[in-house]
């Protein structure tokens, strides 16, 4: 055992702190809060009576203030992984993992694509022999299906939302100002065609 693990007797059950962990456990001895690097406590530990003397039961001991463990159970630990895995529906109605990005940054002239296999379509043959023509010139062409998608997508886009909101509000903005211009001019007008205004009699 680690001679840095220290054990708490607690009403509810009882904790291990080690360096590098801290576990909770029930009365039972099972884990219920584990911090730290957690895959390293037990996953149960059991303190048991010995006898039923309260005062020299436990299995542990305390001689000349140092604990002593006298009798432990270690349950087998059980450490799982968990992945997250995104789906998509093709359109016969089968599942596959999603997994194509496609990304284009500033100043980027490389496109690369990444994957276990590859399926190439004719129309996207095409489009990959009109890239390899033009690679002189940097420039791939794209489908008209392809050239859709990316709009679609820029438009779904958070970014293109709050930069249309943006543009919503400044146009409001201006027809407001607008208005309010309109209406300052007439009421200066109308104030100066009254009598006793600077238009009244001219």
């Amino acid at each position: 055992m680690n001679k840095d693990m220290v054990l708490i007797l607690r009403d509810d059950g009882h904790e291990l702190q080690t360096a590098e962990y801290t576990a909770r456990y029930d009365r039972n001895g099972k884990r219920t809060i584990a911090m730290g690097l957690y895959e390293k406590s037990p996953f149960s530990f059991r303190v048991e009576r010995l006898t039923e003397d309260k005062s020299t039961g436990l299995a542990i001991g305390v001689k000349e203030g140092e604990v002593f463990i006298k009798d432990a159970f270690i349950g087998s630990g059980i450490v799982s992984a968990n992945y997250n895995v995104k789906l998509n529906i093709n359109n016969v109605g089968k599942l596959h993992e999603a997994g194509m990005i496609l990304g284009v940054e500033d100043g980027q002239s490389n496109v690369e694509f990444m994957a276990d296999r590859y399926t190439v379509h004719e129309a996207a043959s095409s489009i990959i022999e009109n890239a390899v023509a033009t690679s002189a010139k940097t420039k791939i062409r794209l489908g008209d299906e392809m050239k859709q998608a990316v709009i679609d997508a820029v438009r779904e886009s958070d970014l293109f939302a709050s930069i249309q909101a943006k543009i919503d509000a400044q146009t409001a903005s201006v027809v407001d100002l607008q208005q309010a211009m309109h209406e300052a001019v007439n009421d200066a007008l109308r104030n100066a065609l009254k009598p006793g205004g600077l238009l009244f009699k001219r």
